[in-house]
């Protein structure tokens, strides 16, 4: 795929944030598809239950945050999708007992995708890489980073 110069004209989609969502009867749970010469960047979505016909498609997009998602797909091959994309955390997915497969990351730009939290052996298949990708670009164990403005309070335990 050739990728274009940047120029004033080229969309730039960016700092979405989600939370809550109850959705049913959707054709695609999650799809966020930017450019490749213009990622879309910068999305959390936190607490949804999703109900659709296909799972979770990120493609050309950069620091997606999916937290404390269940994606209720009728399609289950696969239940999260991944194409040239960087810096996508996924973290406590819920999904079909026996779903297909959990995730195919594929994509020769792709790198830093991170499922955590997930019971991976509900699916028969945990993972399905290609065009460029290798399984290394997964991680399973990494901690996600937290939202940017995302402040936590420091607290000081007393003891007697």
């Amino acid at each position: 795929m050739e990728i274009k110069p940047v120029n004033e004209g080229t969309p730039q989609f960016q700092n979405f944030y989600l939370r809550n969502i109850t959705c049913n009867g959707a054709a695609k749970g999650i799809f966020v598809r930017g450019i490749p010469e213009m990622h879309v960047k910068n999305i959390w979505i936190e607490n949804a239950v999703l109900q659709a016909d296909e799972g979770i498609d990120i493609q050309e997009a950069s620091n997606i945050n999916l937290n404390n998602v269940t994606m209720l797909s009728r399609n289950t091959n696969p239940v999260a999708y991944v194409l040239n994309s960087d810096n996508i955390n996924i973290t406590n997915l819920k999904y079909k007992d026996s779903a297909d497969v959990l995730a195919i990351v594929q994509g020769e730009r792709t790198k830093n995708v991170n499922i955590l939290n997930t019971d991976v052996t509900k699916a028969k298949q945990k993972l399905n890489t290609g065009f460029g990708v290798t399984d290394a670009v997964v991680s399973w164990e990494a901690t996600p980073p937290a939202p940017v403005n995302d402040k936590k309070k420091k607290t000081k335990s007393k003891t007697k």
